[in-house]
Protein backbone atom coordinates (compact mmCIF):
# COMPACT_ATOMS: atom_id res chain seq x y z
CA UNK A 1 0.00 0.00 0.00
CA UNK A 2 1.83 3.50 -0.93
CA UNK A 3 2.19 6.00 1.69
CA UNK A 4 -0.86 8.80 1.41
CA UNK A 5 0.33 12.16 0.29
CA UNK A 6 -0.82 15.30 2.21
CA UNK A 7 -3.73 16.97 0.77
CA UNK A 8 -5.09 20.70 1.47
CA UNK A 9 -7.91 20.67 4.41
CA UNK A 10 -10.37 23.77 4.33
CA UNK A 11 -11.01 26.03 7.25
CA UNK A 12 -14.70 24.13 7.75
CA UNK A 13 -13.40 21.16 7.78
CA UNK A 14 -10.69 22.21 11.12
CA UNK A 15 -13.33 23.43 12.58
CA UNK A 16 -15.62 20.47 12.20
CA UNK A 17 -12.91 17.95 13.61
CA UNK A 18 -10.87 20.59 16.05
CA UNK A 19 -12.82 23.11 17.34
CA UNK A 20 -15.28 20.77 19.75
CA UNK A 21 -12.70 19.12 22.06
CA UNK A 22 -13.95 17.18 24.86
CA UNK A 23 -13.29 18.77 28.77
CA UNK A 24 -12.21 16.96 31.32
CA UNK A 25 -14.63 18.69 33.75
CA UNK A 26 -17.89 17.51 32.68
CA UNK A 27 -18.99 13.53 34.58
CA UNK A 28 -20.58 11.79 36.35
CA UNK A 29 -19.74 8.86 38.88
CA UNK A 30 -22.31 6.55 40.06
CA UNK A 31 -21.61 4.82 43.04
CA UNK A 32 -24.84 2.46 43.38
CA UNK A 33 -26.65 1.15 46.92
CA UNK A 34 -25.34 -1.84 48.71
CA UNK A 35 -28.42 -3.28 49.70
CA UNK A 36 -26.27 -3.62 53.48
CA UNK A 37 -28.67 -2.42 56.29
CA UNK A 38 -25.70 -0.93 58.05
CA UNK A 39 -23.74 0.44 54.98
CA UNK A 40 -27.00 2.15 53.18
CA UNK A 41 -28.09 4.23 56.20
CA UNK A 42 -25.41 6.53 55.15
CA UNK A 43 -25.93 5.94 51.45
CA UNK A 44 -26.77 9.09 48.88
CA UNK A 45 -27.03 8.83 45.46
CA UNK A 46 -27.15 12.34 44.65
CA UNK A 47 -24.11 13.61 47.46
CA UNK A 48 -21.91 10.79 46.19
CA UNK A 49 -22.55 12.22 42.58
CA UNK A 50 -22.02 15.63 42.89
CA UNK A 51 -19.36 15.12 45.44
CA UNK A 52 -16.83 13.32 43.36
CA UNK A 53 -14.79 16.17 41.87
CA UNK A 54 -11.74 13.93 40.70
CA UNK A 55 -11.18 10.62 39.40
CA UNK A 56 -9.84 8.61 36.34
CA UNK A 57 -10.98 7.24 32.98
CA UNK A 58 -9.61 4.00 33.51
CA UNK A 59 -6.76 2.17 30.91
CA UNK A 60 -6.06 -1.43 29.48
CA UNK A 61 -2.36 -3.15 28.37
CA UNK A 62 -1.47 -6.06 26.25
CA UNK A 63 1.01 -8.36 27.83
CA UNK A 64 3.23 -9.99 25.06
CA UNK A 65 5.59 -12.78 24.60
CA UNK A 66 9.03 -12.32 22.97
CA UNK A 67 10.40 -14.09 19.85
CA UNK A 68 13.46 -13.56 18.36
CA UNK A 69 14.31 -16.88 16.82
CA UNK A 70 11.75 -16.62 13.47
CA UNK A 71 14.13 -13.77 11.77
CA UNK A 72 17.44 -13.09 12.22
CA UNK A 73 17.83 -9.67 13.86
CA UNK A 74 14.43 -9.23 14.24
CA UNK A 75 12.48 -9.44 17.64
CA UNK A 76 8.65 -9.70 17.71
CA UNK A 77 6.24 -9.43 20.34
CA UNK A 78 2.67 -11.55 20.29
CA UNK A 79 -0.33 -10.79 22.95
CA UNK A 80 -1.65 -13.57 24.79
CA UNK A 81 -3.35 -11.52 27.67
CA UNK A 82 -5.18 -8.43 28.27
CA UNK A 83 -4.47 -6.69 31.49
CA UNK A 84 -6.60 -4.10 33.14
CA UNK A 85 -5.57 -1.29 35.42
CA UNK A 86 -6.19 -2.57 38.97
CA UNK A 87 -7.46 -0.25 40.93
CA UNK A 88 -9.82 3.20 40.00
CA UNK A 89 -9.58 6.28 42.50
CA UNK A 90 -12.55 8.36 43.59
CA UNK A 91 -11.58 11.57 45.67
CA UNK A 92 -14.75 13.71 47.10
CA UNK A 93 -15.74 16.77 48.83
CA UNK A 94 -16.62 15.67 52.62
CA UNK A 95 -20.06 17.04 53.23
CA UNK A 96 -21.42 18.54 56.72
CA UNK A 97 -25.10 19.73 57.79
CA UNK A 98 -26.23 19.92 60.95
CA UNK A 99 -27.67 16.35 61.14
CA UNK A 100 -26.32 13.41 59.35
CA UNK A 101 -22.89 15.05 58.38
CA UNK A 102 -19.94 12.84 57.32
CA UNK A 103 -21.73 10.69 55.00
CA UNK A 104 -19.42 10.15 52.44
CA UNK A 105 -16.61 9.03 55.08
CA UNK A 106 -19.42 7.08 57.23
CA UNK A 107 -20.69 5.35 53.97
CA UNK A 108 -17.38 4.19 53.06
CA UNK A 109 -15.67 3.34 56.34
CA UNK A 110 -18.93 1.09 56.86
CA UNK A 111 -18.45 -0.27 53.75
CA UNK A 112 -14.84 -1.72 54.53
CA UNK A 113 -15.74 -2.25 57.85
CA UNK A 114 -18.76 -5.05 56.93
CA UNK A 115 -15.89 -6.52 54.03
CA UNK A 116 -13.85 -7.53 57.00
CA UNK A 117 -16.58 -8.05 59.61
CA UNK A 118 -15.40 -5.38 62.01
CA UNK A 119 -17.11 -4.95 65.27
CA UNK A 120 -16.93 -1.00 65.49
CA UNK A 121 -17.91 -1.08 69.36
CA UNK A 122 -15.53 -4.12 70.37
CA UNK A 123 -12.80 -2.41 72.41
CA UNK A 124 -11.56 -5.71 73.89
CA UNK A 125 -7.93 -6.63 73.67
CA UNK A 126 -9.40 -9.86 71.97
CA UNK A 127 -10.70 -7.95 68.91
CA UNK A 128 -11.14 -10.15 65.91
CA UNK A 129 -12.97 -10.53 62.72
CA UNK A 130 -14.00 -13.17 59.93
CA UNK A 131 -13.75 -11.80 56.28
CA UNK A 132 -17.33 -12.50 54.38
CA UNK A 133 -17.21 -14.21 51.04
CA UNK A 134 -17.21 -11.41 48.39
CA UNK A 135 -20.20 -12.90 46.02
CA UNK A 136 -22.36 -14.19 48.64
CA UNK A 137 -26.32 -13.66 47.08
CA UNK A 138 -27.46 -12.00 50.08
CA UNK A 139 -24.50 -10.35 51.94
CA UNK A 140 -22.06 -10.31 49.30
CA UNK A 141 -19.95 -6.98 48.81
CA UNK A 142 -18.68 -6.69 45.54
CA UNK A 143 -20.88 -4.26 43.07
CA UNK A 144 -20.78 -2.42 39.67
CA UNK A 145 -20.07 1.39 39.92
CA UNK A 146 -20.53 3.60 36.82
CA UNK A 147 -18.15 6.48 35.43
CA UNK A 148 -19.86 8.67 32.87
CA UNK A 149 -17.91 11.03 30.40
CA UNK A 150 -20.34 13.97 28.49
CA UNK A 151 -19.94 16.98 27.85
CA UNK A 152 -22.16 20.62 28.67
CA UNK A 153 -24.40 20.90 26.07
CA UNK A 154 -25.35 17.41 26.98
CA UNK A 155 -25.22 16.32 22.99
CA UNK A 156 -23.84 13.66 21.07
CA UNK A 157 -22.56 10.54 22.52
CA UNK A 158 -22.06 9.65 26.39
CA UNK A 159 -19.61 7.37 27.55
CA UNK A 160 -20.21 5.11 29.85
CA UNK A 161 -17.58 2.95 31.56
CA UNK A 162 -19.15 -0.19 33.86
CA UNK A 163 -16.80 -1.46 36.76
CA UNK A 164 -17.70 -4.93 37.47
CA UNK A 165 -17.18 -6.43 41.26
CA UNK A 166 -15.96 -3.26 42.28
CA UNK A 167 -14.98 -2.77 46.23
CA UNK A 168 -13.78 -0.22 48.42
CA UNK A 169 -9.95 -1.53 49.20
CA UNK A 170 -8.60 1.97 50.73
CA UNK A 171 -9.33 5.31 52.43
CA UNK A 172 -6.46 7.64 52.09
CA UNK A 173 -5.82 9.68 55.46
CA UNK A 174 -7.35 13.74 55.86
CA UNK A 175 -5.00 15.59 56.92
CA UNK A 176 -6.37 18.66 58.87
CA UNK A 177 -4.35 21.39 60.31
CA UNK A 178 -4.71 24.98 61.83
CA UNK A 179 -3.23 26.64 58.73
CA UNK A 180 -5.33 28.21 56.44
CA UNK A 181 -8.47 26.24 55.62
CA UNK A 182 -9.70 24.26 53.13
CA UNK A 183 -11.87 22.05 51.65
CA UNK A 184 -11.65 18.28 53.35
CA UNK A 185 -11.09 15.54 50.50
CA UNK A 186 -11.72 11.94 50.97
CA UNK A 187 -10.17 9.64 48.57
CA UNK A 188 -11.42 5.91 48.60
CA UNK A 189 -9.46 3.42 46.05
CA UNK A 190 -11.62 0.93 44.53
CA UNK A 191 -10.55 -2.54 43.32
CA UNK A 192 -12.71 -4.26 40.24
CA UNK A 193 -11.69 -7.45 37.97
CA UNK A 194 -12.73 -5.73 34.45
CA UNK A 195 -14.36 -3.03 32.83
CA UNK A 196 -17.07 -2.70 29.96
CA UNK A 197 -17.13 0.42 27.87
CA UNK A 198 -19.93 1.44 25.50
CA UNK A 199 -21.42 5.09 23.90
CA UNK A 200 -25.10 5.99 23.80
CA UNK A 201 -26.40 9.31 22.44
CA UNK A 202 -28.25 11.60 24.76
CA UNK A 203 -29.98 14.89 23.92
CA UNK A 204 -31.92 17.15 25.59
CA UNK A 205 -34.37 20.36 25.29
CA UNK A 206 -33.03 23.42 23.28
CA UNK A 207 -35.74 25.07 25.45
CA UNK A 208 -37.36 24.45 28.90
CA UNK A 209 -41.11 24.11 29.03
CA UNK A 210 -42.61 27.41 30.03
CA UNK A 211 -43.98 27.28 33.26
CA UNK A 212 -45.23 29.65 35.72
CA UNK A 213 -42.37 30.49 38.27
CA UNK A 214 -42.87 30.24 42.02
CA UNK A 215 -44.24 32.80 43.98
CA UNK A 216 -46.45 34.63 40.47
CA UNK A 217 -50.27 33.14 40.43
CA UNK A 218 -51.52 31.71 37.61
CA UNK A 219 -52.82 33.73 34.98
CA UNK A 220 -55.68 30.73 34.76
CA UNK A 221 -57.10 31.85 38.56
CA UNK A 222 -58.22 35.61 37.20
CA UNK A 223 -61.02 34.05 34.67
CA UNK A 224 -64.29 36.17 34.85
CA UNK A 225 -66.25 32.83 36.20
CA UNK A 226 -64.00 33.25 39.76
CA UNK A 227 -65.71 36.61 40.20
CA UNK A 228 -69.77 36.31 39.27
CA UNK A 229 -69.27 37.54 35.55
CA UNK A 230 -70.58 35.24 33.13
CA UNK A 231 -68.69 35.14 30.17
CA UNK A 232 -71.79 34.39 28.03
CA UNK A 233 -73.23 37.23 28.64
CA UNK A 234 -70.20 39.61 27.92
CA UNK A 235 -71.05 41.47 24.32
CA UNK A 236 -67.89 42.40 22.50
CA UNK A 237 -69.09 45.76 20.93
CA UNK A 238 -68.66 46.02 17.43
CA UNK A 239 -65.72 48.31 16.34
CA UNK A 240 -65.57 49.93 12.72
CA UNK A 241 -61.63 49.90 12.59
CA UNK A 242 -61.59 52.86 9.79
CA UNK A 243 -64.29 55.15 11.14
CA UNK A 244 -63.31 57.85 8.37
CA UNK A 245 -63.70 55.17 5.41
CA UNK A 246 -67.50 56.42 4.16
CA UNK A 247 -67.26 60.25 4.41
CA UNK A 248 -70.78 60.28 2.88
CA UNK A 249 -72.69 59.27 5.37
CA UNK A 250 -71.16 61.25 7.97
CA UNK A 251 -71.11 64.59 6.09
CA UNK A 252 -68.77 67.19 7.72
CA UNK A 253 -69.90 67.02 11.22
CA UNK A 254 -67.61 65.34 13.40
CA UNK A 255 -69.95 64.52 15.80
CA UNK A 256 -70.90 61.55 14.11
CA UNK A 257 -68.16 59.82 15.33
CA UNK A 258 -67.62 58.60 18.63
CA UNK A 259 -63.70 58.78 20.00
CA UNK A 260 -64.17 56.53 22.94
CA UNK A 261 -64.71 53.17 21.28
CA UNK A 262 -63.76 54.41 17.52
CA UNK A 263 -67.24 53.71 16.11
CA UNK A 264 -70.15 55.50 14.93
CA UNK A 265 -73.14 57.01 16.93
CA UNK A 266 -75.86 55.35 15.64
CA UNK A 267 -78.17 57.77 13.83
CA UNK A 268 -81.65 59.17 15.44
Amino acid sequence: MPAPKPQPVKMFQVKEKLLRPALTSNFQCYVPRTNIAEVDEYYDSQLLSLSCYETALPGSSLFTNESTDDFTGITQRFVYRKGYDQTIDLNFYVDHRDTQGYKIILFFESWIRYITGDDNDDESNNFNYRVKYPDEQNTGYRKEIYLTKFERDFKGDVLTYKFLKAYPIAMSSMPVSYQNSDLLRCRVSFNYDRYIVKTESQSIESEPSQTTPAGIPDPGIFENSQFGVDNANIQTPIINQNPLANRSTLGTNPGNINPGSGGLIPES
